[in-house]
């Protein structure tokens, strides 16, 4: 089952969006689950619209480790699969 990723109207983030503003229908899987999203977006930007805390996480891009730098550089694309991994302590 697919859940849309809809992005409020209220909240501008066309600070996080790449130059491609046109609406689309993106399928990507998020740690497994299938989501839909109206935009390009780049990973960075999918982070904050999560609410990740990004000192905290790595990235998994189609089976890769994302290097940080990278985060806003890489556009979602469709049929994408990202883990995110979040690193915790422990003692």
């Amino acid at each position: 089952m697919k859940q849309d990723l809809n992005f409020p109207k209220i909240v501008d983030f066309s600070i996080y969006k790449t130059n491609n503003s046109k609406m689309v229908n993106i399928f990507i899987k998020i740690n497994g689950n299938s989501y839909k999203i109206n935009q390009y977006l780049t990973i960075f930007s999918l982070l904050l619209y999560l609410g990740f805390k990004i000192d905290f996480i790595i990235i998994d891009h189609n089976g890769t480790l994302l290097r940080r730098k990278d985060w806003s550089k890489t556009v979602l694309n469709n049929n994408d699969h990202i883990e995110i991994l979040t690193i915790a302590g422990g003692g």
